[in-house]
C-alpha cells in the first residue's frame, strides 16, 4: 500500500509539473495570433483590374469562368463607369499585401516563439531532472515525480517546436540538448555517485 501511494504521489508531483509549465507559459508568454484576412464590404458589379496594364475585365452575370465572359475596359473607362468597384478593386489589393506582410511577421514571430518555449521547457524540464538526484537520498516519492515531469515537460517544448525545425535550424536545438544532457550527467554524477563495492573488500 505504502508503495502504491508512493508511486499515485509521484505521478501526481509530475502531472502539475508539466501542468505548471504549459498553463504558466501560455499565461505569461502567449503565442502570436495569426491575422485575419480582411472581408470584402463591396458587394457591386464584379471586376478584377491589371493596375500594371491598366485594364479592368467585368463579368455582370457572376464571377467569371471563361475569357468569353470577361468584357475588358481600360482602367480609366473603370473609372468613369464603375468608381466604387474600382476603388474597392484597389482597397482589396492593398489589403492583400499588407495580409501578406503581417502573415510574414506573424510566421517569423511564431518560429521565435516556439523557440523560445523549447529552450524554456527544456532549461525547466532539465532543472527539474537534476533535481530528482539530488532528492533522491533525501525524500521519497518526489524525485521521481520531478523526473516524470521533467521528461514530461521536454516533450512538451518538443512538440512545441515540431512545426518550425525547419526554420529555428539544429544549431540552436542541439546547443540546447548538448547542455542538458551535461547538466543531467554532471547531477547524475555528483549527487547519486558512484555505487559502494562489496562488503569486506575495501570499496
Amino acid at each position: 500500500m505504502q508503495t502504491v501511494f508512493r508511486l499515485a504521489y509521484s505521478l501526481v508531483v509530475a502531472l502539475l509539473f508539466v501542468l505548471f509549465v504549459i498553463l504558466g507559459t501560455r499565461t505569461f508568454y502567449g503565442e502570436p495570433k495569426a491575422p485575419q484576412y480582411p472581408a470584402p464590404l463591396y458587394s457591386g458589379p464584379l471586376l478584377k483590374c491589371d493596375f500594371q496594364a491598366q485594364m479592368c475585365y467585368q463579368s455582370p452575370s457572376g464571377p467569371v469562368s471563361t475569357p468569353e465572359e470577361q468584357r475588358p475596359l481600360t482602367l480609366e473607362e473603370a473609372r468613369r463607369l464603375y468608381p466604387d468597384a474600382v476603388k474597392a478593386q484597389e482597397e482589396a489589393d492593398q489589403a492583400g499585401r499588407d495580409y501578406a506582410a503581417l502573415l510574414q511577421r506573424y510566421q517569423d514571430d511564431r518560429v521565435d516563439y516556439r523557440r523560445n518555449v523549447f529552450i524554456l521547457a527544456s532549461v525547466l524540464g532539465v532543472v527539474a531532472v537534476s533535481v530528482a538526484p539530488y532528492l533522491f537520498r533525501r525524500v521519497d516519492a518526489m524525485p521521481l515525480g520531478l523526473l516524470l515531469g521533467g521528461i514530461g515537460v521536454v516533450i512538451f517544448g518538443w512538440i512545441q517546436a515540431a512545426g518550425d525545425f525547419g526554420e529555428i535550424g539544429s544549431a540552436p536545438l542541439f546547443a540546447v540538448v548538448s547542455a542538458g544532457l551535461g547538466v543531467v550527467l554532471a547531477a547524475g554524477y555528483r549527487f547519486l555517485g558512484s555505487r559502494p563495492g562489496p562488503a569486506g573488500n575495501g570499496g
